[in-house]
């Protein structure tokens, strides 16, 4: 987490300009969690666009400028690094969202714990994010103890590596694209 003050540097104001700053921090956090999955959308857009040309000219009859030179080769190629470079920079700018999230959380909590306000509705949402427990609690008596399968699922599927996994696997799957693209010349190298 970003801290760029201390808890000390909490200022006191009067209950409205608590409230105008608590709204605000509210906007910072709804818009931050909008970023982050409007870049999502991005990327899945951007990543099928990619994905289908590269398909088209897979598919397609080979043009060559010269015996040794594929046009088909190097522009597959260009989609395939291209998707495999995006999947990384996507993967950074989806934990940057994250962190900007998680940061304009801590600043709204510490607004409510200094606020005479019931509920805090910062507190009371981070603790059900964290609780790791949800929807398996009152449900089956077996989710309830310790880390169950279901814990450990619902931790794994959490919005961060949601955000960081995917683009990573979207790379790797241009890798593969790339390695596919290449067979006919690392075959012609090995044999």
């Amino acid at each position: 987490m970003v801290n760029s003050q201390s808890e000390s540097d909490v200022i006191t104001v009067n209950p409205d300009d608590r409230r105008a700053r608590h709204a605000a921090i509210i906007q910072l956090i709804c818009t931050a969690e909008q970023v982050s999955w409007s870049r999502f959308y991005s990327l899945l857009t951007g990543n099928s666009i990619l994905i289908l040309a590269w398909a088209a000219l897979h598919n397609s009859p080979s043009i060559s400028v010269s015996p040794s030179i594929s046009v088909k080769l190097g522009l597959t190629s260009c989609i395939c690094l291209l998707g495999l470079l995006l999947g990384i920079f996507w993967a950074i700018l989806g934990n940057r969202g994250r962190r900007f999230l998680a940061y304009y959380m801590h600043w709204g909590m510490l607004i409510e714990t200094n606020s005479q306000c019931m509920p805090n509705p910062l507190e009371l949402t981070i603790r059900l994010r964290d609780s790791r427990k949800k929807l398996g609690n009152g449900l089956d008596p077996k989710f309830s103890k310790g880390k169950s399968f279901y814990e450990k699922i619902y931790n794994f599927c959490g919005s961060r590596n949601i955000l960081m996994i995917v683009p990573i696997m979207f790379s790797m799957l241009f890798f593969i694209m790339l390695l596919i693209t290449w067979k006919d010349l690392i075959i012609k190298l090995v044999i």
